[in-house]
C-alpha cells in the first residue's frame, strides 16, 4: 500500500515543479518587460521635463518682454504730449525732406499711353523742346523719367510723366516758359506742367479748395506758394499768408460780410455771395467782423438821431464795443478803461449799434418762417430725429440780471433771483428760427410763451404752420396737426 502511494506522489511532485517553474519564467519575462516599460516612461518623463524646462524658459523671456512693454507704456502714458509733438516734428522734417528731394522734379500731365513707347527720356527730351518752341542750349539735362505708378485704367485721364531734372534753374525755366505760353500742346492734346510734391503735400494743398473757392467767389486774388501755403490780399490792402487751412477759412471768414448803407437805411449785404443756412446765435454774435466793413453814410441816416451817435465815435471802436460786450462778456468797467471812454458813452453805443446790427440782420439771418420753411423744417425733424409733424423745439432760459430800480417783483423767478426770459425756437439742425428776449423772470414757461409775439402768432393762426396730415404708419389717427415740442 505504501508503495502505491509512493509512486501516486512522486508525478505529483514533479507536475508541481514544473508548474513552479513555468511560474518563476512568467514572472521573470513580465518584470522584464515591466522594467523595459519603465525604461521608456522615464525616457519619456526627461522627454517631458525638458520640454516643460524650455517652456519655463520662455514663459520668463514672455514675462520680461511684457514687464518691458508695460514699462514703455506707461512711460508713454505719463507723456503722450511729449511724444505726440516729436513723431508730429519728425513727420514734418520727412515730409520736409521729400519735398526737398522732390523740388527739382516736374509733374507733366496730358502725353497720351505709350506715346513714350519703350524711351521716356529719350522721348522727352526731344518732345519738350518741340512744344515749347525753346532751344536748351546743351540739350535737356534730365536724369531720370518715368510715368506715375498708378495702374492704368480705361476711361481715365492718362498717367502723367514725373521728371527729375539735374539743374533746378532749368526746370524753373522750362515752367515759366509754359506758364507764359498758356496754352502748350502736342498733337492736339493740352500738356500742363506742375511742381511735383509729395503724397502729404498734396493733401495739405488740396486742404485749402475751400478756401479758394470762397476767395475766387469774392473775386479776391490768392496763391499757393511753396509747399502749401495761401496767400491772399483782402480788401483795403490787408496781406494774409497761413500754412493751416482752419486759419485760413476763420480770417476770410472775417471778409465774409460788408456794410453798405443805402437810400433806405442801414443794411448788410455779404462780400462772399453763396447760399448759407441761418446763423446760429453764436455765429450772429460774431457776423459784424471788427475789420474790412466798408461804412458809407448819407445824409437821411445822418440826421436820424438813432444812428447819429454811433457814427460820431470811430467804426472800429463801435465794432470793439460790440463784440467785447457781446461776444465775451466783458462789463462796461472793462470796456471802459481798455478804450479810455465815458461809461455812459459806452451804454450808449453798445445799445444803439446792437439795435442797428439786429435791424440790418435779422431779415437776412433770421427771417419769419414762411409756410415752405415749416415744411422743409419738418421734413428734416422726420429724416434727423424720426419725429414727424414737429415744427421746432421751444425752451425758455432765465438770464440771471440784478434787480433793476422800482421793478418789484416783475423780474423775481421761482430760484429766488431776477432774471429775463429767452425764448426760442430751433429746428433739427439746432439753428434758431424764433427768438423772443425780455420775458418777466416771474413769468411761468406758458406765461413766457402767452406774453411774447411768438405766443400770439401762435394763438391768432398767422404762424402760417403746414396744414394738418397723416403720419406714416398711423393713418388709423387721420390727419394731425404740427406740433412744437418742449422741453
Amino acid at each position: 500500500m505504501s508503495v502505491l502511494n509512493s509512486a501516486a506522489t512522486e508525478p505529483t511532485n514533479t507536475a508541481i515543479l514544473e508548474l513552479l517553474q513555468k511560474l518563476s519564467e512568467d514572472q521573470t519575462k513580465h518584470f522584464t518587460d515591466l522594467r523595459k516599460e519603465l525604461s521608456e516612461t522615464r525616457r519619456a518623463v526627461v522627454a517631458v521635463e525638458e520640454k516643460l524646462a524650455d517652456v519655463l524658459t520662455r514663459i520668463t523671456s514672455a514675462e520680461a518682454r511684457l514687464d518691458m512693454l508695460e514699462d514703455t507704456e506707461d512711460q508713454r502714458r505719463n507723456s503722450p504730449p511729449a511724444l505726440a509733438s516729436e513723431v508730429e516734428m519728425l513727420n514734418a522734417k520727412l515730409v520736409e525732406y521729400k519735398d526737398r528731394d522732390r523740388r527739382v522734379n516736374l509733374r507733366i500731365y496730358g502725353f497720351p499711353e505709350h506715346s513714350e513707347e519703350k524711351d521716356a527720356l529719350s522721348f522727352l527730351r526731344t518732345a519738350l523742346p518741340d512744344i515749347l518752341q525753346t532751344d536748351f542750349p546743351g540739350g535737356l539735362d534730365l536724369g531720370c523719367a518715368h510715368r506715375s505708378l498708378a495702374p492704368i485704367r480705361p476711361g481715365v485721364p492718362p498717367r502723367p510723366f514725373v521728371v527729375r531734372f539735374l539743374r533746378f534753374q532749368q526746370k524753373e525755366h522750362m515752367r515759366n516758359i509754359a506758364r507764359e505760353i498758356g496754352d502748350v500742346r502736342w498733337k492736339t492734346h493740352k500738356i500742363s506742367f506742375y511742381q511735383d510734391f509729395s503724397k502729404a503735400t498734396q493733401d495739405r494743398r488740396r486742404s485749402f479748395l475751400e478756401c479758394k473757392r470762397l476767395l475766387h467767389s469774392a473775386k479776391i486774388s490768392f496763391g499757393i506758394g511753396y509747399p502749401a501755403v495761401l496767400s491772399f490780399t483782402a480788401p483795403g490792402g490787408t496781406k494774409h499768408r497761413f500754412d493751416d487751412p482752419k486759419k485760413a477759412m476763420q480770417c476770410i471768414e472775417l471778409y465774409k460780410l460788408t456794410s453798405v448803407i443805402t437810400d433806405s437805411g442801414l443794411c448788410l449785404s455779404k462780400l462772399i455771395i453763396y447760399p448759407s443756412p441761418p446763423l446760429k446765435y453764436t455765429e450772429l454774435l460774431w457776423a459784424v467782423p471788427t475789420r474790412a466793413l466798408r461804412w458809407r453814410f448819407n445824409s437821411s441816416l445822418l440826421r436820424d438821431e438813432t444812428y447819429k451817435s454811433q457814427f460820431e465815435t470811430n467804426l472800429r471802436e463801435l465794432l470793439v464795443f460790440n463784440k467785447g460786450y457781446l461776444a465775451t462778456g466783458d462789463s462796461y468797467r472793462t470796456i471802459v478803461f481798455s478804450y479810455r471812454v465815458g461809461h455812459a458813452t459806452v451804454a450808449v453805443i453798445v445799445k444803439e449799434v446792437a439795435g442797428a446790427i439786429w435791424t440790418a440782420l435779422v431779415e437776412e439771418t433770421m427771417p419769419v418762417p414762411q409756410s415752405e420753411d415749416w415744411r422743409a423744417i419738418a421734413a428734416e425733424f422726420q429724416e434727423i430725429w424720426n419725429f414727424p409733424n414737429c415744427v421746432g423745439a421751444i425752451d425758455g432760459k432765465h438770464v440771471v440780471i440784478q434787480a433793476l430800480a422800482n421793478s418789484g417783483a416783475l423780474y423775481f423767478n421761482y430760484k429766488s433771483t431776477h432774471s429775463l426770459v429767452l425764448l426760442a425756437v430751433v429746428d433739427a439742425q439746432y439753428l434758431f428760427r424764433v427768438v423772443d428776449v425780455g420775458g418777466f423772470g416771474r413769468s411761468s414757461n406758458g406765461g413766457s410763451l402767452r406774453n411774447s409775439a411768438f405766443g400770439e402768432s401762435l394763438r391768432d393762426g398767422s404762424l402760417q404752420l403746414p396744414p394738418d396730415t397723416v403720419i406714416p404708419g398711423a393713418e388709423r389717427l387721420g390727419l394731425l396737426a404740427h406740433v412744437f415740442v418742449g422741453g
